[in-house]
């Protein structure tokens, strides 16, 4: 009897709750003619933000002989390329970004997030029809490390701790 009446309860808050937004949102008045064509803001840096990014990640690297930095998490991607995607979290789709000591950055990704990384200041995108289990992009990402210029024969790559 006391379940029912506390869930009763919970319904008609809920209906209280849903038409205070109900009267919120309809009290709002239609976009006028001039807002419908204002242009959207601006997201996100500049290419050349991201280049000063990039040449500035190259001089550390070189610092500290390191012929490439290999990215591989959301956060890390998106600060070296502005890319965002809703397929980030899909445990059978994994994303890389190669930062050559010199160079543009490589993005070798899953073919579904080809159309959008195209999008940002990256050129060089190579993707894989995914998911495949039995490779799911490591051959066209050890394919793309080993045609790197060889300096200092090493390659640097995040550690995510915590995950």
């Amino acid at each position: 009897m006391n379940l029912k009446w506390t869930l009763a309860k919970r319904h008609v808050q809920i209906e209280i709750e849903i038409n205070c937004l109900y009267r919120i949102f309809s009290s709002r008045r239609p976009p006028q003619e001039n807002e419908l064509k204002r242009p959207a803001p601006k997201r996100g840096f500049s290419p050349e933000e991201f280049q000063r990014r990039l040449l500035r990640t190259q001089e550390i690297m070189r610092a500290h002989q390191f012929d490439a930095l290999l990215l591989t998490t959301p956060h890390n991607i998106r600060w070296a390329t502005g890319f965002s995607s809703q397929f980030w979290e899909s445990p059978t789709r994994p994303w890389f970004l190669i930062l050559p000591s010199h160079g543009a950055p490589v993005a070798i990704i899953p073919e579904i997030g080809g159309p959008s990384m195209a999008r940002t200041w990256v050129d060089d995108i190579r993707t894989w029809p995914s998911p495949q289990p039995g490779d799911d992009g490591t051959s066209l990402l050890a394919r793309s490390l080993a045609s790197l210029p060889r300096r200092f024969g090493r390659i640097g790559m995040e550690l995510e701790i915590g995950r």
